[in-house]
């Protein structure tokens, strides 16, 4: 249940972010009970690692709509409990092979 912007839920979609600013990316780490994030249309051309360490309980994490052209494969180390991530309307050219593999909840 979505309780407020910086609860279990946070809504970063359309705000026109080519890179998330580090003072975001702490309040991120910050949020133990984060399940979902979204960062759909935004012109991000890539995933910074600090995002990723922010991901421990993360569930779903949306980074449609933007211009990523890779996807750390780090990503799903630091996501054990990701169910859903959406990758699409972006420029990847490829998926690292450990993201699929190691995915068997996606």
């Amino acid at each position: 249940s979505t309780q407020s912007t910086w609860g279990d839920r946070v809504d970063l979609s359309d705000m026109e972010l080519g890179t998330i600013p580090a003072n975001l990316l702490l309040q991120l780490r910050r949020r133990r009970h984060l399940r979902d994030l979204l960062l759909s249309r935004n012109q991000l051309s890539s995933v910074p690692r600090e995002l990723v360490a922010a991901c421990l309980n993360l569930e779903r994490l949306n980074l449609s709509n933007n211009q990523l052209t890779s996807v750390p494969g780090e990503l799903v180390a630091a996501c054990p409990n990701l169910k859903g991530l959406d990758l699409s309307n972006n420029q990847l050219t490829s998926v690292p092979g450990e993201l699929v593999a190691a995915c068997p909840n996606l």
